[in-house]
């Protein structure tokens, strides 16, 4: 349901309906890891981090998990929203992420403690996807009710 490549392109996550991420080499053409057991219901989205060994999974079951390449572990559980979470980004310089969700909202989150900086409300129905600029570090969300906003 969701991919994304590592800064490098060496490797790939994905993620499915059936609540499982793989994490894939490239070069060998084979999944190296699965990404399983942590999340109850479908995943979403699934990002790399900036650095390259983090990955943030965003699911149905209304939380995102961070996982660590170098451990093969889930680092931390964000309790991110009360509906199913569509869409995360990481921040450009991976100090945090920017979720969003069904419950009609967006939140920003500080890498440190994992907390909610932010609350970008303002859409009528489920918020679909997210996405940041690299130049202006302006955050864009687009809705089911048919708009995209710009956020700062």
């Amino acid at each position: 349901y969701s991919i994304d490549f590592n800064p490098d392109g060496s490797l790939a996550i994905t993620g499915g309906l059936d609540s499982i991420g793989r994490v894939w080499d490239l070069r060998l053409g084979k999944s190296i890891w699965t990404l399983q057991g942590k999340h109850v219901k479908g995943l979403l989205s699934t990002k790399f981090a900036p650095n390259g060994y983090e990955i943030a999974t965003a699911s149905e079951d209304c939380t995102v998990r961070i996982w660590d390449l170098r451990s093969l572990t889930s680092l931390y559980t964000l309790p991110a929203h009360n509906s199913t979470i569509s869409d995360l980004v990481w921040t450009p310089d991976g100090s945090g992420l920017v979720t969003v969700s069904y419950d009609g909202n967006g939140r920003v989150w500080a890498r440190h403690g994992w907390k909610c900086l932010a609350q970008l409300q303002g859409h009528d129905a489920k918020v679909m996807a997210v996405d940041i600029s690299r130049s202006s570090g302006q955050i864009a969300t687009f809705s089911y009710d048919r708009t995209f906003k710009f956020w700062q």
